[in-house]
């Protein structure tokens, strides 16, 4: 299982929109992919899950930096980094994947474990306020004032501090 985990992984880092039907290779037709944005099933869903991460940004790159096997699963340590067209930022997402191979190496289950939160709400203009109230700071130390010429309005942050559930914070 090792041999596949690091293709895999190397597969993962050198993955461009390109190259998206190369995943057809290494994984069952039925694979699950789950990430805080999907829950699919089989390979061409996989691809589509992917393929958006390629369609809303630029710069798309996986770098894993880890690999730790037990039995026929592997865990990746990896960073996602990508310039998401919009927000014109930099965006970088630290997370890891626990894969699943079968008997024949090949994926049956890649389920994504990152905090959406802190790696992707929070960079937004109008839910990184709301994202940093409900993670206990004040709206002025969450929000940013909106980018000129955004549509995002002060009506986007939140009024009052609330706890993770929307109830109130001392």
């Amino acid at each position: 299982m090792r041999q596949a985990a690091e293709a895999y992984a190397r597969l993962l880092e050198a993955l461009t929109a390109d190259s998206l039907d190369d995943l057809r290779a290494v994984a069952t037709p039925d694979v699950h992919f789950r990430d805080p944005f999907n829950d699919v099933h089989g390979v061409d869903r996989m691809i589509a899950a992917f393929g958006h991460a390629f369609t809303a940004a630029d710069d798309v790159r996986f770098t894993v930096h880890d690999t730790a096997l037990s039995g026929t699963t592997a865990y990746l340590r990896w960073t996602f980094a990508c310039r998401p067209r919009a927000l014109k930022a930099p965006l970088e997402i630290a997370g890891m994947s626990e894969v699943r191979f079968d008997a024949h190496g090949r994926v049956t289950a890649h389920l994504d474990y990152w905090d959406a939160g802190q790696g992707f709400y929070e960079k937004t203009p109008c839910s990184g306020a709301c994202c940093g109230a409900c993670a206990g700071a004040s709206p002025s130390e969450a929000a940013t004032p909106p980018p000129a010429g955004s549509r995002a309005t002060a009506s986007c942050r939140p009024r009052q501090r609330t706890g993770p559930c929307g109830g109130m914070q001392g």
